[in-house]
């Protein structure tokens, strides 16, 4: 028994055998398929193409930063702003000497704490002038370099303000600052004696001739936030200009600081008992009453 293989036939030799001709298609090269992402956009409707284009992914611009020049700005306006403001804070921290129109209020170079001893000292009037210390007029003629006052013990002694010794001060034990100046002829001040005095800003002091201390004096006042020629401020200040002749004086004040807590009464206690305790030679034209 013979057994029989049947072969599949490919459909070439069944056409054959029908009669009919096969022809091979012809290999497509890479650049013969057609693109059909191509052909489907060529034969879509404008809405789907528009909608494909939608479809695509956006890509953002990037655009310059500016970080880098808003960081410099900034950094030179604050800057900027610690210079102003150490300039402000330096008349109330490390205050220069200052001089008003027409007269010297030299301010001091350190401000002492006056001790609780101390205030209370002050404020009982500092003992009697006999226990007081003597001190003369820092001043370049010979007639009112023999002028002298006194001073409670605890005060120290006055020195220069500034270079030439336009005036000399110190500290009182209630925090304010008191000065003396010679003035007049000769001198490296003028008198002021008839004129109307003001600080640098126009502000003008109360102005009148009293009696302080047994003496006929010219009085000032001045009860304002001020500024003297060398830009240093006060709260309140009180002087006195003690004629020695004709064309010569000595000046005495004393003020309040800006920034430093003072008890202005008590130190205008023996501010007015300084101004009793002052002696002028007897071969000057002023007379004291």
């Amino acid at each position: 028994m013979v057994d029989t293989i049947n072969e599949e036939k490919t459909p070439a030799q069944k056409a054959q055998e029908a009669g009919l001709t096969f022809e091979e298609a012809p290999e497509l090269t890479p650049s013969q398929v057609p693109d059909t992402k191509t052909a489907a956009v060529s034969q879509s409707t404008p809405q789907e193409v528009a909608q494909h284009l939608l479809d695509v992914p956006h890509v953002p611009v990037k655009k310059p930063r500016r970080k880098r020049l808003g960081t410099c700005i900034f950094i030179t306006l604050l800057f900027g702003l610690g210079i102003w403001l150490s300039s402000q804070l330096r008349f109330f921290v490390s205050p220069e000497t200052s001089s008003e129109n027409s007269t010297d209020v030299s301010s001091p170079n350190l401000f002492a704490t006056p001790t609780p001893d101390e205030r209370a000292l002050n404020a009982t009037g500092s003992g009697s002038l006999s226990q007081w210390q003597t001190v003369s007029v820092s001043a370049l003629g010979s007639i009112l370099k023999s002028v002298t006052y006194q001073l409670p013990q605890v005060v120290l002694l006055p020195t220069c303000d500034g270079s030439g010794c336009p005036s000399s001060g110190t500290n009182f034990s209630g925090g304010t600052r008191f000065t003396v100046a010679a003035r007049g002829r000769g001198e490296r001040l003028p008198d002021f004696r008839g004129a109307i005095l003001t600080d640098v800003n126009g502000k003008e002091f109360t102005m009148r001739q009293v009696r302080v201390g047994g003496k006929d004096v010219y009085e000032y006042v001045g009860d304002f936030i001020g500024r003297t020629g060398g830009g240093y401020q006060f709260t309140k200040m009180r002087g006195v200009l003690v004629s020695v002749s004709d064309t010569e004086s000595v000046e005495f004040n004393h003020f309040s600081p800006v920034g430093i807590l003072t008890d202005f009464a008590a130190d205008d206690v023996i501010f007015d008992q300084i101004i009793e305790s002052v002696k002028i030679p007897a071969t000057s034209s002023a007379t004291e009453k």
